[in-house]
C-alpha cells in the first residue's frame, strides 16, 4: 500500500514506485534524469520527486514530500503546478 488519499487508497506491487515508472519512461523516450521536473503532494510521490532534478511538493503536500522536495510552490488548488511549469518549462 503506497498511501491513502481521501477518495481511496494507492495499492502497488512491492518495489514498484513513481520514481521507478519516471525513470522508465526517461529511458524509453531518450529524457535525461536532468530534463524532469515532478510536482507531488502525498508519500507517494517521494521517490519520483527524488528522482527529479526539479522535485517540488505543492503547499498543502504532507511532510515527508517537502522534507524531500526542492522547492515548494503553492497549493494545488492555488496553481502550484501552473506556476512551475511557467518557471521552469516556459
Amino acid at each position: 500500500m503506497a498511501g491513502k488519499l481521501e477518495q481511496g487508497i494507492e495499492i502497488l506491487p512491492p518495489h514498484v514506485n513513481k520514481g521507478m515508472a519516471v525513470k522508465f519512461l526517461c529511458h524509453q523516450y531518450g529524457i535525461t534524469r536532468e530534463q524532469v521536473m515532478a510536482i507531488g503532494n502525498e508519500n507517494s510521490d517521494i521517490s519520483m520527486v527524488k528522482f527529479a532534478r526539479i522535485g517540488v511538493a505543492v503547499a498543502n503536500a504532507n511532510t515527508d514530500l517537502k522534507n524531500v522536495a526542492n522547492e515548494i510552490t503553492a497549493a494545488n488548488t492555488q496553481l502550484g503546478v501552473e506556476l512551475m511549469i511557467k518557471k521552469y518549462c516556459l
